[in-house]
């Protein structure tokens, strides 16, 4: 089973000053900045998470296993654009791949479950890399969940994603279309 970690310190791609223009909310009224900022970390990951697009720049960790190889024997990198040449290792050491792909990436260790030494039942391969660069569109759609996730609070300030309304779903939608996943 695929195991990803977010192995650097994640800076958010939009401000709570943009948030606020967006939204049409007084810049000088900080009353709501904390909820702002919260929104805006809750939406980017939401992002992430329906997209796999990494909109910042973050080094991350992948853990596969044997059976996570596709029918080729390719392990599918879970986000993207890629940005820096993955290190990939199976049980710990170090190996050459093949790679597919230039944003979107799929890997190939070149040692393979047969020729790796040692107990036999445990097999993994981690692959570092970083992904992630600057997308204008994702960071539109950032600011329409925030948005749309404060202007629909209901007295309880309760926040749900799954009240987001049609018009943001369907731009969450377009742009995972666009980047082909």
């Amino acid at each position: 089973m695929l195991e990803l970690q977010i192995t650097s310190d994640v800076i958010e791609p939009v401000l709570i000053d943009e948030v606020k223009v967006h939204m049409g909310f007084p810049s000088t009224d900080t009353s709501q900045d904390a909820l702002i900022s919260t929104l805006i970390s809750a939406a980017r990951r939401f992002l992430e998470d329906q997209t796999s697009l990494s909109v910042v720049s973050k080094a991350y960790k992948a853990r596969f296993e044997k059976e996570d190889a596709d029918a080729e024997g390719y392990f599918w990198l879970p986000v993207s654009p890629v940005t820096t040449t993955p290190v990939v290792s199976v049980n710990g050491t170090v190996t050459d791949f093949q790679q597919k792909g230039l944003e979107i990436i799929r890997i190939m260790p070149n040692a393979t479950y047969s020729t790796v030494t040692g107990n036999e039942d445990t097999y993994y391969c981690d692959v570092t890399f970083t992904a992630g660069r600057v997308n204008e569109t994702a960071n539109t759609i950032i600011k329409a969940i925030v948005a749309d996730l404060f202007n629909n609070r209901n007295s309880e300030n309760t926040i749900s994603m799954g009240r987001l309304s049609y018009n943001v779903v369907r731009m969450i939608n377009s742009i995972s279309l666009n980047l082909g996943l």
